[in-house]
């Protein structure tokens, strides 16, 4: 397996079998790695006709890795395809990318600037349809400039329907492969006069939370307008530098643009545009689907390869840990650019910050994630659940610079924690609880929670706790939550409602209070429990099931890595509580 690593957050990824070839026989391979790495017919300036160069792509990459065959044929690994800046009734160059399409299997992406030259149903229907249309079944467009001549794009949006996402956002993702090998994809709109792009917007932050909730995975990104372009008439477009911020800091690998009428290939580069051969993006400008050729200002820095001479479509195959590519131009035609590359870690860029996000999703306010506390060292048991939740604001720690991850948690900071955790960002309504009066610290959240049935009260009368006006509930904020209480609100908060299956421990029989909330965590290994034999936990034979004990209570650590492996599973897969 590899990872995806910064210097204080290391995330696992999985990939396939490997055969590990012994280091005599990897010295004869090595001059094969050499050749895996080299992409045929690139480099340089833009290309014109047969004109080509060779490029060694990771060749230095391949060659520092332990050489290794990866079981399994490459031919199982998903496909991307696709162009930009497509179809228009005046020309053909739309019929002859279509063909190319129709010999290429995968999933088939646009870049935008679909149907010429306003994206009207009209155009959809007589330009588009017949040619890339014939594909639309296995599509996943991204809108341009021209979808937006018309009025919000809604002729581009009835078209593609839910393929093209929520038509008051025009942004979405998706995912390709399975297992080890699965690519999680972000398609964004980059029409930021229509749709903000700017840091800080809902679109923005939706972005962050995609990266974060998917940092175990490869990520490549689409949309319209290059960040980089050497294009003559349309040139770098700083409007998106939030996007490709984002992404550099979630250690995306791929984004691939339209726009610019041409191909160009660039080299990986940073949060800033400079040369980053080790965490950097690769950015491919493919706006050949088939409208016309706009040719080449002064080519911008870390442009590798640049051709306006032909038409044709990006061929992008995703493995676990790498990618091919492939510009394949219309028939004819000589250019062609291919090569191969690994993909790659997240970068340290001065604590990688994570998301905010829209309604319904993750709502924490982020905060440096450089920030450590003094008893969670790096290293110790809590410090990658502990970080991942204090990065988006969701819990903290003390002013002296701790977090007392041994203390045990209250059902106030509990609440707070799990409602931040899903999102809930309802009003908190009328007050339920006598000891959590409007404006406490803890009332939106409590009140989220048990509107929803997830926390309950107990009734007045108590010592210390008498009627009021309404009789009203005592939550007990500053009670310490027990890990039954935890099973139940963390369960339900996450959406698990399937059956709970068989007793998987002592104390936790069919039919008891937390019987079906204990066992939906405990099938997806969020919490575990104590062996038997202990004081007052007997073995029973012959299953002789561990004990959960529900009643206890449960510490600040513990608590912060069960809501990190439920909401948060990327901070890190491979634990759990």
């Amino acid at each position: 397996m590899t990872s995806r690593t910064t210097q204080d957050k290391t995330v696992i990824k999985t990939s396939r079998p490997r055969v590990y070839i012994p280091r005599w026989l990897a010295a004869l391979l090595a001059p094969v790695a050499i050749l895996i790495a080299v992409s045929g017919f690139t480099a340089g300036p833009a290309q014109a006709g047969g004109s080509s160069a060779f490029s060694v792509t990771n060749a230095a990459q391949l060659l520092s890795n332990p050489l290794s065959l990866q079981a399994g044929s490459p031919d199982a690994d998903p496909v991307l395809v696709g162009a930009g800046d497509i179809a228009t009734c005046s020309g053909t160059g739309d019929e002859r990318t279509a063909a190319l399409l129709d010999n290429i299997a995968g999933t088939v992406f646009t870049l935008g600037d679909n149907a010429y030259d306003n994206g009207t149903a009209t155009e959809f229907a007589n330009c588009y349809n017949p040619s890339w249309g014939r594909h639309k079944a296995r599509t996943y467009p991204a809108a341009g400039n021209h979808e937006y001549f018309t009025t919000n794009a809604a002729p581009y949006y009835s078209y593609f329907g839910a393929a093209a996402g929520d038509p008051a956002k025009g942004y979405y993702s998706y995912e390709v492969g399975t297992g080890a090998g699965t690519w999680h994809i972000i398609v964004l709109n980059s029409n930021c006069t229509f749709v903000p792009c700017a840091a800080g917007s809902a679109q923005e932050q939706w972005l962050r939370h995609e990266l974060a909730a998917n940092m175990s995975k490869n990520v490549l990104a689409y949309w319209h307008h290059p960040r980089f372009s050497s294009g003559a008439l349309h040139g770098n477009d700083t409007s998106v530098q939030p996007f490709w911020q984002a992404l550099y800091e979630y250690g995306a690998d791929l984004v691939l643009v339209g726009h610019a009428h041409g191909y160009e290939r660039f080299a990986p580069q940073n949060n800033n545009g400079a040369l980053d051969t080790t965490y950097g993006i690769r950015e491919f400008v493919v706006g050949t689907g088939g409208k016309s050729h706009q040719g080449f200002a002064t080519p911008v820095a870390n442009s590798e390869v640049r051709a306006d001479t032909y038409f044709g479509v990006l061929k992008v195959t995703l493995h676990p840990n790498s990618y091919d590519w492939q510009f394949v131009p219309e028939a004819g035609g000589t250019f062609n650019d291919h090569g191969t590359a690994l993909t790659h870690g997240i970068p340290n860029v001065g604590g990688t910050p994570l998301p905010t996000a829209t309604a319904g999703t993750v709502t924490p306010t982020p905060t440096a994630c450089a920030l450590t506390f003094s008893d969670v060292p790096v290293g110790s048991t809590f410090y990658p659940f502990v970080r991942c939740l204090a990065c988006q604001g969701i819990l903290g720690g003390y002013a002296d610079g701790t977090f007392h991850p041994n203390n045990n948690i209250t059902r106030g900071q509990l609440a707070k924690i799990v409602s931040n955790s899903a999102g809930y960002t309802d009003p908190a309504g009328a007050q339920t609880f006598q000891d959590v009066p409007p404006g406490s610290t803890f009332y939106d959240f409590v009140q989220r929670l048990a509107s929803r049935g997830y926390m309950n009260g107990y009734p007045c009368g108590g010592p210390g706790e008498p009627c009021g006006t309404g009789n009203l509930l005592y939550f007990r904020p500053n009670a310490n939550a027990t890990r039954g209480q935890i099973s139940k609100i963390v369960a339900n908060a996450a959406g698990y409602t399937e059956p709970a299956g068989a007793q998987s421990f002592e104390d936790v029989p069919p039919g008891s209070t937390f019987y079906d909330f204990v066992q939906r965590l405990a099938s997806r290994d969020i919490m575990n429990g104590y062996p038997c034999g202990g004081p007052s936990e007997p073995c029973t034979a012959p299953a002789n099931l561990p004990y959960f004990r529900p009643g206890s209570s449960a510490t600040r650590g513990q608590t912060a890595k069960i809501v990190s492996n439920t909401f948060f599973p990327g901070c890190n897969p491979a634990a759990k509580q």
